[in-house]
Order: C-alpha cells, then sequence, then structure tokens
C-alpha cells in the first residue's frame, strides 16, 4: 500500500469512528474489559489534549475542528499549558485503581485538579487526569490555526496596508 492511500484510509477511518458529535470533540481511549476487541469497546467521552492531534495535522477541518478547539479553548486552555482532561463530568465511567486494588478516585468525574501527595494514591492519578502540560500547548496553537484557516495567503490591500505601516 503507497503512503497517499493509508493516508486517505486513516483519514476516513478518523472521520468515521472518533467523532463524539453531542460534545464537539473526538475520543482518544477506548474503554473495554480484557479481552474485549476495539471494535466493542466504548469510546470515553473525557475532553482531552489529544483530540487537538487530529485538527493540527490537518486530518479534520471546518467546523468539526472549530467545534473541537473551542472546547479545548473553554476547558483546557491555562495559562501556558493545557490540561491532561478537562474538568467535566463524562458518561463512560473513568475508574483508577490503586495498587492494592481500591478505588482511588470518582469515575464520573475524573478531573483531578492537583499534582501532588503520595506517589501511588494521589500523584499517578492526576497526573493523565487533569495535570496541564507545557508541551502540549504548541499543538492547541497550530489547531487553532487550522480550524480557522489562518494559513491563507494575504490579499493585495492586506500586503498594501503591511507596507505602509512598514515604511512608517
Amino acid at each position: 500500500m503507497k503512503w497517499r492511500d493509508l493516508a486517505t484510509t486513516r483519514r476516513l477511518r478518523l472521520k468515521s469512528f472518533s467523532g463524539l458529535k453531542t460534545r464537539g470533540w473526538f475520543a482518544d481511549v477506548l474503554m473495554a474489559k480484557p479481552r474485549v476487541i476495539a471494535r466493542d469497546a466504548t469510546a470515553s467521552d473525557a475532553l482531552r489534549s489529544n483530540c487537538l492531534f487530529a485538527v493540527s495535522l490537518g486530518l479534520v477541518t471546518g467546523e468539526r475542528a472549530k467545534r473541537c478547539v473551542a472546547a479545548a479553548q473553554k476547558y483546557l486552555v491555562v495559562p501556558g499549558a493545557l490540561r491532561s482532561v478537562a474538568p467535566l463530568p463524562v458518561s463512560v465511567p473513568l475508574a483508577i485503581y490503586g495498587n492494592d486494588g481500591r478505588l482511588i478516585n470518582n469515575p464520573p468525574e475524573p478531573y483531578w485538579p492537583r499534582y501532588e501527595g503520595d506517589e501511588d494514591t494521589r500523584r499517578k492519578p492526576a497526573y493523565h487526569n487533569g495535570t496541564a502540560w507545557t508541551w502540549t500547548f504548541p499543538t492547541f496553537c497550530e489547531a487553532l490555526t487550522h480550524a480557522w484557516d489562518f494559513h491563507r495567503k494575504p490579499s493585495r490591500r492586506q500586503k498594501v496596508i503591511w507596507a505602509v505601516r512598514k515604511k512608517s
């Protein structure tokens, strides 16, 4: 299979599979019990910064891209970083268990606002469920420019205005 064919196949697969139309963003996690195949899994409806990769790479465009980026802007963006998950309730519970098998979070509300305390029962659950990461912020910026098509070439009028301003 050629790279172009593979890219087209993946793009179509992404559009058919991962959109959570009622929420406006894309699923990045499939929830399933052991030995359940992906086709039979349930897509998590938690808003995570990973959904922005599809937009930033140009795989998703138009209104779907705008809704995804707008949701990230509203719920994930903090100064200089993105939360790893939005502080929103989810309909697909996300249970986190400690090393001893005990449930250590509230599955319908997986957001964990602080990365502090004991390693196994406080920090590990927070790492992917609320901690803000700086490395994902550039992806948000790229997704923003793709979703609203800021890559367009400037019009002649814009070029003239810029030239005049440059001389001033």
